[in-house]
């Protein structure tokens, strides 16, 4: 099932890196503002990085103000 938030997402992380559909671990960290272990403990996000539609997905799943992020 879509997360709720999931499509919003989704286009903000296509507008932000200009439509890129691979993004790396380190561009995950600058976009969220957050460091290496909140990426990988909360968005379990692996390291050698992911996709756009991976990133969307990790960051609706979040919600709110849950695990210090603002969605």
């Amino acid at each position: 099932m879509e997360k709720p938030l999931y499509r919003l997402e989704l286009e903000e992380i296509l507008k932000a890196f200009g439509g890129k559909h691979i993004i790396s671990f380190a561009e995950v960290q600058q976009y969220t503002g957050k460091g290496k272990y909140w990426c990988t403990k909360h968005l379990k996000i692996p390291h050698t990085g992911c996709t756009a539609t991976q990133l969307a997905n990790a960051l609706a799943s979040l919600g709110g103000n849950k695990n210090g992020f603002n969605t």
